[in-house]
């Protein structure tokens, strides 16, 4: 007895298509993921929250300008453990009395603000300005907003509109306006007038 063999032709096209089928079922029914490996995978705890360019920050107190922070970048880390915004282009800070006049300026190359203590750090080319013409030197300065006052612990100098200068070989100290300034461990220079006795 002679049994017929059926024959069956498959286009090149219909094999592919069954392999990939195949393979793409046992991927998928092979595949189990945690949702807590794949975020700890995903999220870099290096990289920013928030970015933002040419950024200008204004605080205010009772509908009236109080501080305006200009800055080229940012970066905000807001979901660790001590939220802080960073600035690394730097800043220039204004400052402003109740009649909207400028008290100060600060200028950095970098700055750093901690959201949970509300203090600022200047670093690196720290310069500040008073209306009167003095002007502030220093590597390192923190301003801390709830106190209204900026200290370092870095040698600061101040130069007046004469001339003057005043060292801080340890530092220096002043309220937000740079109204009342203190330097630590002071030496300076300052202009005598010659006058007849």
């Amino acid at each position: 007895m002679i049994k017929k063999i059926k024959k069956y032709s498959f286009s090149t096209s219909s094999i592919v298509f069954s392999m990939i089928f195949i393979v793409s079922s046992m991927l998928l029914v092979s595949c189990e993921n945690d949702i807590e490996e794949v975020k700890a995978v995903t999220i870099n705890k290096n990289l920013p929250d928030v970015e933002g360019k040419g950024l200008v920050i204004e605080y205010t107190d009772s509908a009236k300008l109080k501080v305006k922070v200009l800055t080229p970048f940012m970066n905000g880390y807001e979901t660790v453990t001590k939220p802080y915004y960073e600035f690394p282009k730097g800043i220039h800070v204004y400052f402003y009395n109740d009649s909207g006049k400028v008290t100060g300026e600060l200028i950095a190359n970098y700055a750093i603000y901690n959201k949970t203590t509300d203090l600022w750090e200047a670093r690196n080319n720290v310069i500040g300005l008073s209306p009167k013409g003095d002007k502030l030197n220093t590597e390192q300065l923190f301003w801390d907003v709830n106190k209204k006052k900026f200290f370092s612990k870095k040698y600061t100098r101040i130069t007046n509109a004469n001339g003057d200068q005043h060292n801080g070989e340890a530092g220096f100290e002043s309220n937000d306006d740079f109204s009342d300034q203190k330097l630590f461990g002071s030496v300076g220079s300052f202009t005598v007038k010659d006058e007849a006795l």
